[in-house]
């Protein structure tokens, strides 16, 4: 069992719902329809053991208790067991955001691989967290167009078409092009010196060849200069795409050649030449498409595809 401090906000309650105890270490999401029970151990002090589990139909000793339904928490736990106090605990927020971030990097990075399946079950697992962040974070992955719901019980991550890179890229073209032509227009000199910084950084990332770290700074220059632009909505509508954007991002692996063409495009922006900005940043999505078409698809060659 698991017994909660003293004056924690759970002590002394009469009931629970799953919004109480879903960023707990200790709560288990069994289904959509069943969760752990949890009982109470007077005024002072709650307790929870993952072995005492009741139903709604009773006559069982491993049974469950129906989600977002209270339940009277009158039964003092007599397990004997080792009781443990209950450690630190991260907001809710913070772990739907931590297991989302880390699922992303592992499609990001190749751990997780097109077709793979996604199960909640063992990734709560290996995440040691319940499974209703996990369940959130994949939600989130789907909307981003990193997973597909293949059936209400299988998850894969997802493979894309050639069509799904040409319809990023024409997307990426059009608003990065708006990006740098505003940024040009609205970029002082603190902005551009953040920009003077990364490339800096990027360049000594290049020179000692860390993939991952050339990666993370080539979206943190490109995502900078959308920051420069001023345009909140422009952010907004980029937002979404941010994942898949550093994913066709990681595809291109002529390091230098990448360096080269972000220290054009800010010369560019830095002239204050809209036009200017917005042309190189247009040929620098061009250029990008290729190679990830080149790579990806190497039984259609690189070119872009007619109509």
């Amino acid at each position: 069992g698991l017994v909660l401090r003293t004056g924690d906000p759970l002590a002394g309650r009469e009931s629970i719902e799953l919004a109480d105890v879903a960023d707990r270490p200790w709560f288990q999401l069994e289904d959509e329809t069943r969760c752990f029970v949890f009982q109470s151990r007077g005024s002072g002090s709650a307790a929870v053991d993952e072995a005492d589990r009741i139903s709604p139909r009773g006559g069982s000793s491993s049974m469950f208790l129906p989600i977002n339904s209270g339940h009277e928490l009158s039964r003092l736990v007599e397990r004997g067991g080792r009781v443990a106090e209950e450690g630190p605990r991260q907001p809710l927020a913070a772990t739907r955001q931590r297991v989302r971030d880390e699922l992303r990097e592992r499609i990001l990075t190749g751990r997780l691989k097109p077709g793979d399946r996604l199960v909640e079950r063992e990734l709560a697992e290996d995440l040691g967290v319940s499974r209703v962040p996990v369940r959130e974070a994949i939600r989130s992955l789907e909307a981003e167009g990193f997973l597909t719901v293949q059936s209400p019980r299988r998850i894969v991550v997802r493979q894309l078409a050639r069509a799904d890179v040409e319809e990023l890229f024409d997307v990426r073209e059009a608003l990065e092009g708006l990006a740098a032509g505003l940024a040009a227009e609205r970029a002082g000199k603190p902005g551009l010196r953040a920009l003077e910084r990364l490339l800096t950084e990027a360049a000594h990332a290049t020179e000692s060849g860390d993939p991952a770290r050339i990666t993370s700074l080539n979206t943190r220059f490109h995502d900078e200069i959308v920051a420069l632009s001023g345009n909140g909505l422009l952010r907004e509508i980029l937002r979404p795409l941010e994942g898949r954007l550093r994913w066709l991002t990681s595809q291109n692996e002529h390091w230098g050649e990448l360096l080269g063409e972000h220290r054009c495009l800010y010369d560019a922006i830095a002239s204050g030449d809209a036009d200017h900005a917005r042309t190189h940043a247009v040929e620098h999505v061009r250029v990008n498409r290729e190679v990830a078409l080149r790579t990806l698809f190497p039984e259609d060659g690189g070119k872009r595809s007619a109509g």
